[in-house]
């Protein structure tokens, strides 16, 4: 109580007053302000008596895509259960508004216990689950004061930092934590954790649920047909995923130096950020097919020899979004961006696909690179010379496919925890229906 008191006496006034003044500046925050409400307000699920409402919230999209395979096969495998979802963040909202598998798509109201209260009055959902973070106090308390039962998936322990150091403050976090039932970590490191929190809640051990969403998205592309299978089979073919320019100011020398008489390869660069600019200065650094004009040409031609006099020796620029994936099935490697910058992006995909991995220095947001550096599926690379060095070593195929049998395994090896998970949030359900007889 003495946490929850000081919550929203002291921090909730703070919030009301800064987040009007921070929207100016931030039009990320501005849209949600701008939004939230009416959204919230025009936004309805329709229940029989039957039904039953899960509610998953998630900061944004990358965390809800470590619960869409949960999602997605309890709708598929249970025609009583309705799926609310809600976002914090404008880029998760705006990108999953339309998806299909969830009955409502909204911003969750601001924490204040009078916006709660809207909330739970409104969809009186019958379980919740929060992915990872984004842990709200009021929407837990009164969750928790309601007997809703309340899940974490896909926990991790915080990173460091200086607040962290604040005993008050982990002592808040932990108040938060103890209003779960059963948290679901990604490993025995973050179950020690929860554990050294003394906390009520059911801690489990699992592995991070995206796997599971992995492993079948990465079946289901193996047989997409964004380009003609074979396009690249005669020739080592790199996937450079989101990357930025720092990756790219070590990748394109690199590759120049390697001798293609003794090793004959194509590079598919796919921007992190697609803009104009970006891909306009890409483009006067290497010799290079945007992929939306090889898509356009593949489409109005049937003659092979047209098409490969075209990409005769040239790279391949990605000049949209949401294509990365599909291109891993075409892939021999991956170098994968954003190690040179906050940190890196995604490495599982690749890893899904069986690909050897290359990354910057920058990988300790991300366990799953650690983990497949620890049992040499992926590379970290410096500069230049470590990226040639890498290049060089992968034209050796045993090597190459070695290193990528070790990044599927690790991926397989990860698998089954959505089912778990699902069959805890049905025997839940099933539990509160025992009760309430």
């Amino acid at each position: 109580m003495f946490y929850h008191f000081i919550y929203n006496i002291f921090i909730i006034p703070v919030m009301k007053l800064l987040v009007p003044i921070l929207s100016l500046f931030l039009p990320k925050l501005k849209m949600r302000q701008k939004n939230w409400k009416s959204i919230f307000n025009n936004t309805e699920i329709r229940r029989n008596s039957s039904d039953k409402l899960i509610w998953f919230h998630s900061a944004s999209m990358g965390e809800f895509e470590q619960a869409k395979y949960i999602i997605e096969k309890l709708k598929t495998d249970n025609k009583h259960i309705k799926i609310l979802v809600t976002f914090y963040s404008p880029s998760g909202y705006e990108n999953q508004k339309d998806y299909q598998f969830a009955d409502a798509v909204i911003y969750l109201p601001a924490d204040s216990r009078a916006n709660v209260k809207r909330f739970l009055d409104k969809y009186k959902p019958d379980l919740s689950v929060f992915i990872r973070y984004d842990l709200w106090h009021n929407y837990l308390y009164e969750c928790h004061k309601r007997e809703i039962p309340l899940f974490l998936i896909a926990a991790t322990k915080p990173a460091k930092s200086k607040l962290a150091s604040i005993e008050l403050v982990n002592q808040f976090f932990a108040s938060n934590y103890s209003l779960f039932n059963k948290i679901y970590t990604v490993g025995k490191t973050h179950t020690d954790f929860f554990e050294s929190l003394y906390i009520n809640s059911q801690i489990i051990t699992a592995t991070d649920p995206r796997f599971d969403r992995i492993f079948a998205a990465v079946d289901n592309n193996r047989n997409n047909e964004l380009l003609p299978k074979g396009l690249f089979s005669n020739q080592f073919t790199l996937v450079a995923g989101s990357t930025w320019e720092p990756d790219e100011d070590i990748l394109i020398p690199a590759l120049g130096h390697i001798n293609k008489d003794r090793f004959n390869y194509r590079c598919i660069f796919v921007p992190h950020e697609p803009t104009s600019r970006h891909i306009s200065k890409l483009k006067t650094r290497i010799d290079a097919l945007l992929l939306s004009e090889l898509i356009e040409l593949i489409k109005n031609t049937n003659d092979n020899k047209i098409i490969a006099d075209r990409m005769s020796n040239k790279h391949i620029i990605v000049d949209s979004i949401g294509k990365l994936l599909a291109l891993y099935s075409f892939a021999d490697a991956a170098y994968i961006g954003g190690g040179f910058g906050a940190g890196i992006h995604s490495v599982t995909e690749a890893a899904g696909y069986g690909l050897p991995i290359a990354t910057a220095k920058k990988i300790n947001n991300s366990p799953d690179a650690v983990n497949l550096l620890n049992v040499e599926a992926l590379t970290v690379v410096y500069n230049q010379d470590d990226t040639y060095n890498w290049l060089a070593m992968l034209g050796d195929k045993n090597k190459r496919k070695k290193k990528g049998e070790i990044a599927r395994n690790y991926i397989i090896s990860n698998l089954g925890t959505s089912d778990k998970i699902i069959h805890s949030l049905l025997n839940e359900l099933h539990s509160k229906v025992n009760k309430v007889k």
